[in-house]
């Protein structure tokens, strides 16, 4: 008697990492399974028998390329690996976080893998010893990417000068693109430094500055007036606008401490002052010209009295 046709089962993998970017910390993919041929398998209760699945974590510093080779220069920081649940099957997704942690900048990338080999005999049965199924190196949906930014603001200044801090981008760059920019904001008596980098305190932000290679990139405030405690805050965002990396507020490395301008005031040298109003002038000084008028009355007074004499009364015109 013939054995029983076993159906042929051909399962696969699609994922997404929990985000694009991360300070650190695991890995976490969200991992689904789909079926390419044939059904699910089934024991004998009608529980999806259980399917195992395991991946390998590459780092790079530059951000792959779908569909291209795993470079050889590529580190393998770790593996995952997942079983599906006997009363879930494929109808669900599956969480899945490393045990191991993201501790240097570049990109993460994990590329699943099926293979009958490492199966049960019940479901090597239906997949075949010999089935692999590897998927695609580099999707998008498969990288994390660690940034490496930090920054140093100007330390002090004086009440009337500019303020500066300086983003340094020591890690990798999205394919993409990146910007990056950094906000000002007036410490608050009460308010806790790292609670302090809301709307209501914001002095200035900065333009957005696109990043074009690793480097510093340093922002410049308008005048401070006031004098106080002043907290930067920088962010840095991809080509699509989502946040790749936000700093922290309140810490000393980007806190500005602005004082009061020691600067005296200009005094006008005696040369430069103006000529004073006529209430100001001294009375020794006008000596000199009230004599000349007096002498100029009198010499008029002597001339008209001449001409009287000499013409005559003078008409009267009406």
């Amino acid at each position: 008697m013939p054995a029983p046709r076993v159906p042929p089962f051909a399962p696969t993998i699609s994922t997404q990492v929990a985000t694009r970017y991360a300070a650190g910390g695991p890995y976490v993919d969200q991992v689904a399974f789909g079926i390419a041929a044939g059904e699910w398998p089934r024991a004998d209760d009608d529980s999806f028998l259980p399917v195992a699945a395991g991946a390998v974590v590459h780092r790079t510093d530059a951000e792959p390329a779908p569909g291209e080779p795993v470079p050889a220069e590529a580190e393998i920081v770790g593996t995952l690996e997942l079983t599906t649940a006997t009363s879930l099957g494929a109808t669900v997704p599956y969480p899945v976080t490393s045990t191991w942690d993201m501790t240097e900048p570049g990109f993460y990338t994990a590329v699943w893998t099926i293979r009958g080999a490492e199966q049960t005999a019940a479901v090597a049965r239906h997949m075949g010893a010999d089935y692999t199924w590897t998927e695609q190196y580099g999707e998008r949906s498969q990288v994390t990417m660690v940034p490496a930014i930090t920054t140093v603001a100007q330390p002090a200044a004086a009440s009337g000068d500019t303020i500066s801090d300086t983003i340094r981008v020591a890690g990798p760059i999205p394919e993409r693109g990146m910007h990056v920019e950094s906000a000002v904001y007036r410490a608050v008596e009460g308010v806790a430094p790292s609670e302090s980098c809301v709307g209501g305190n914001l002095v200035w932000r900065s333009e957005l500055v696109p990043v074009t290679a690793r480097g510093d990139y340093v922002v410049i405030s308008p005048p401070i007036s006031e004098p106080g405690t002043y907290y930067w805050q920088e962010r840095a965002v991809d080509a699509e606008g989502a946040i790749v990396h936000t700093g922290v507020c309140g810490i000393e490395n980007e806190t500005t401490r602005v004082a009061a301008s020691s600067a005296p005031a200009r005094q006008v040298p005696e040369a430069e002052a103006p000529a004073l109003a006529a209430t100001g002038t001294s009375f020794d000084a006008l000596r000199p010209w009230a004599a000349l008028a007096v002498c100029l009355l009198t010499a008029g007074a002597t001339l008209l009295a001449t001409r009287s004499a000499r013409f005559g009364r003078v008409a009267k015109i009406r």
